[in-house]
C-alpha cells in the first residue's frame, strides 16, 4: 500500500511541477520518499526513489536558491541510475550536477559530469538536452575564453533573431544561454548587442508565460547593468524579478537579485546605504550564479561604496586566490581593477600595478569592456607621459567599442579623449 501511495504522490508531484505550482510538488516528492523510507528494499522501490529525488533535488534548488540539499539527493539519484541500467536519468542526474558544481564554483567537478553526460544527451527530452549544451558554452564563457564562448552561443544561434512562427519557442528553449551569451557581448565591447539580446530573452520568455522564467531573464538583465555600472537600471529590473520570484516562492531567483539590490542601493544613495551599511553586508555575500567570482565581486564593489575597504579587500583576495581552482578567469581583470581603486589613495605604484595587470588579462580574454575600464582607473592615478598613453589607448579602445551611447564608461572615456588635461575617472565601485 505505501508504495501505491509513494507512486501516487511522484506522479502528483510531476503534475504539480508542471503547472508551476513548486510548493505543492516539492510537498508530494517528499512524502513519496517518506512513504519508500518504509520500504524493504527492491528494484521497484529503487526506481520510484529515483523517481521522487531527481526531480526535488531541483525542486528544491528552486525554492531554496541553495544546492546544500539539492546536491546529495541528485547523487543519490546518479547512483541509483547507475545501478539500474537507467541511462536516460543518470544523464540527467549528470546535468543537474554540472549546474550544481557550477553554481558552487567547482569547474572540474562540473566538467566530470558534463563529460559523463555527453554520450547520453540523445536518451533525454529536448529541453534537458538544450540545457546541457547550454551549459558547455557558458563553462567556456566563465574560465575567460570570450572568442570561443561567442563562437559556441553563436552555434547555438542566439546571437541573431531567429524569424518565423516558432522563433520564441526556438529562442525560449535557450534563455539561459542568452543571458550569458548577453554577458559576453558587453565584455568584448558590444554593449548594445548585449542589451537587444538580453531583451530578446525576456521577450522570448514572456510569450512562453512562464513565471520562473520571467523572473530568471529579468534577474539576468539587472546583472548585465550592474556590469555596465547602471545602478538605476538594474534596480527597476531586479525589482520586477522579486516581485516574480516573491509570488513563486522561487528562492533561487530572490537570492539572485539581493546582492544585485543591495549593490545598486548603495551606488545611488550611498550616504542612507551606509547608515545600515551593517544590515546591508551582514546577508551571505554570496549568490546565485554560475560561479562564486561575480556574486563576489559584486559584494566587494558594495563594500567600497559603504566605506568598508578593508573587506573589500578581503573579498577581492578571495576571489583572486580562488581563480587557480575555480577557473573562473572573465571578471578576472574587474578584481584587479577594483582592487587599485582601494589601494590608490594609499600607493600610487601598487594601484598602477593592479591597473596594468587587469588590462594585461583583460587584453588577453579579448574583454575590451574591461579594458577600458581599467584604462580609465589608471588615467586617474598617472601623470605626464603615462597619462598621455593612457589617454591615447583610451581613444583606440573606443574605436572597437560597438555603440555604447550612455553607458558609463563609454561615456566618461569619451569625455577624457575629448578633454586632455581631465583628472577625474569613473566611480571607483563601478561593477
Amino acid at each position: 500500500m505505501s508504495a501505491k501511495a509513494a507512486h501516487y504522490h511522484v506522479v502528483a508531484g510531476d503534475r504539480a511541477g508542471h503547472s508551476n505550482g513548486l510548493l505543492e510538488a516539492i510537498a508530494h516528492y517528499e512524502r513519496a520518499c517518506a512513504l519508500l523510507a518504509t520500504q524493504p528494499e527492491s528494484r521497484e522501490r529503487d526506481l520510484l526513489e529515483m523517481r521522487a529525488k531527481l526531480p526535488l533535488g531541483w525542486r528544491l534548488f528552486q525554492r531554496d536558491g541553495s544546492t546544500d540539499a539539492a546536491v546529495p539527493l541528485l547523487e543519490r539519484c546518479r547512483d541509483l541510475a547507475a545501478s539500474l541500467g537507467e541511462k536516460a536519468q543518470l544523464a540527467e542526474a549528470r546535468i543537474r550536477l554540472e549546474y550544481a558544481c557550477m553554481l558552487r564554483g567547482e569547474m572540474g567537478k562540473a566538467r566530470e559530469h558534463a563529460r559523463a553526460a555527453a554520450p547520453l544527451l540523445d536518451l533525454v527530452p529536448d529541453a534537458l538536452r538544450t540545457l546541457g549544451r547550454d551549459l558547455e558554452a557558458i563553462t567556456v564563457l566563465i574560465q575567460g575564453n570570450l572568442r570561443g564562448a561567442l563562437d559556441y552561443f553563436d552555434s547555438l544561434g542566439i546571437l541573431r533573431p531567429t524569424n518565423g512562427p516558432s522563433a520564441a519557442e526556438a529562442e525560449g528553449a535557450r534563455l539561459m544561454a542568452m543571458a550569458h551569451g548577453a554577458f559576453a557581448l558587453w565584455l568584448v565591447g558590444k554593449p548594445d548587442d548585449a542589451l537587444d539580446l538580453a531583451r530578446r530573452g525576456y521577450g522570448a520568455a514572456e510569450a512562453l508565460d512562464d513565471p520562473w522564467e520571467r523572473a530568471a531573464l529579468l534577474g539576468e538583465w539587472a546583472v548585465l547593468h550592474a556590469l555596465r555600472g547602471e545602478p538605476a537600471e538594474a534596480r527597476e529590473l531586479a525589482n520586477r524579478s522579486l516581485e516574480l520570484a516573491e509570488e513563486g516562492a522561487f528562492g533561487v531567483w530572490r537570492h539572485r537579485v539581493d546582492l544585485v539590490l543591495r549593490w545598486a542601493e548603495a551606488e545611488l544613495a550611498p550616504a542612507v546605504a551606509k547608515e545600515r551599511a551593517e544590515e546591508l553586508l551582514s546577508t551571505p555575500r554570496t549568490s546565485v550564479s554560475l560561479g562564486r567570482t561575480l556574486p563576489l565581486l559584486l559584494f566587494a564593489a558594495t563594500c567600497v561604496r559603504l566605506g568598508r575597504t578593508d573587506s573589500a579587500l578581503g573579498v577581492l583576495s578571495e576571489a583572486l586566490g580562488s581563480l587557480a581552482q575555480s577557473e573562473e578567469r572573465w571578471l578576472e581583470p574587474e578584481l584587479h581593477r577594483l582592487r587599485g581603486e582601494i589601494v590608490a589613495s594609499r600607493d600610487v605604484l601598487e594601484a598602477e600595478q593592479s591597473f596594468a595587470t587587469a588590462i594585461q588579462v583583460a587584453q588577453s580574454h579579448g574583454a575590451i569592456s574591461l579594458e577600458l575600464r581599467a584604462t580609465l582607473s589608471l588615467h586617474k592615478v598617472v601623470s605626464g607621459a603615462a597619462k598621455t598613453r593612457a589617454r591615447d589607448e583610451l581613444a583606440r579602445l573606443l574605436t572597437l567599442v560597438a555603440g555604447g551611447e550612455g553607458v558609463p564608461d563609454v561615456v566618461e572615456a569619451r569625455r577624457v579623449v575629448g578633454s586632455p588635461t581631465s583628472q577625474s575617472g569613473p566611480r571607483s565601485s563601478s561593477t
